[in-house]
């Protein structure tokens, strides 16, 4: 039962690689503008993040130092300090994106201006992790982001040609726009593979005391937590395409995408896009933050 509650962090991780506000907006316009033809990108990115967490696990678990640490140590501060000013600038960046994503979800619902919500969201990020332990934030997002899987649900429903979407899996020229079919591919390769997923994941097993017993169980957590990941934004590809895509959106702006899930669900489509958008965008935001804590408290060597 201990090894199985693990499973969580793997699924946090995920939460906040893979169904925060880039990924999500990046999978909706491939199904948008592509349907099925970039399944294939978004099943890469899951193996190789995969096989990067559990790596970064196995060295915590290991070694009981964290990626950052580990660098730090191996290479001297003098050389670590550019990674980590990089690192650190980009989770900021990022980090301010995703309490913009969940203003915008908090908008949507209810037409208040997003700028407004901004504030409220932030504040909301403080106090759970003023108030929360690590394990409370880790299973809580956890559990709320299971509400993503209306996606797989929709796309079932739905009822899409497997055949074609099997194909998907399969890279190749596009006969149309290659151009852009490159930059859509780039783009969600590069939303999902993260450096604060694997640096998080690394400080998450040191947060939970991993040892050399938690190696087999650390392998079943990066593959289900990624594999859960990736079925949703899988997904979401999917009903994108049957949706948005037959009726000729373009996905540009999450105004556009907000009814991708009525279809399946009627009125209640649009609370679950924006109750799915809102979840990963503070699930990411909760991972950005106490990466960037753990950043800086590792690069300088603090408890």
């Amino acid at each position: 039962m201990k090894n199985l509650t693990k499973i969580s962090l793997g699924i946090l991780t995920s939460v906040g690689g893979y169904l925060e506000a880039g990924s999500l907006g990046t999978a909706l316009q491939a199904g948008a503008n592509f349907k099925y033809e970039l399944l294939w990108a978004i099943a890469l990115g899951p193996v190789c993040i995969a096989f990067l967490i559990e790596m970064s696990g196995r060295l915590a678990a290991v070694s009981k130092h964290t990626t950052v640490a580990a660098v730090r140590k191996r290479f001297g501060f003098a050389f670590h300090v550019w990674p980590f000013s990089a690192q650190l600038l980009v989770d900021l960046l990022v980090l301010a994106s995703e309490i913009a994503g969940a203003s915008l979800a908090l908008s949507l619902m209810t037409g208040v201006p997003m700028p407004v919500w901004a504030v409220p969201v932030a504040c909301l990020l403080w106090a759970l992790l003023w108030g929360g332990t690590f394990a409370t934030i880790e299973n809580g997002v956890a559990v709320l982001g299971l509400v993503t899987l209306s996606f797989v649900v929709a796309a079932w429903r739905l009822g899409p040609e497997w055949h074609d979407a099997l194909r998907g899996l399969i890279p190749h020229r596009p006969a149309l726009d290659a151009g852009q079919y490159a930059y859509t591919a780039v783009s969600i390769v590069g939303a999902t593979i993260s450096p604060y997923m694997v640096t998080f994941y690394s400080s998450g097993a040191i947060e939970e005391k991993w040892t050399t017993r938690d190696i087999m169980p650390n392998r079943i957590v990066a593959a289900l937590g990624m594999s859960f990941g990736s079925l949703v934004s899988i997904s979401v590809v999917i009903v994108a395409a049957l949706v948005l895509a037959r009726r000729g959106i373009t996905a540009d702006t999450y105004q556009q995408a907000a009814g991708v899930l009525s279809e399946t669900f009627g009125r209640s489509g649009f609370w679950l896009f924006c109750a799915s958008l809102f979840i990963g965008c503070i699930g990411a935001a909760l991972e950005l933050s106490l990466d960037v804590s753990y950043l800086v408290a590792q690069t300088f060597g603090w408890n």
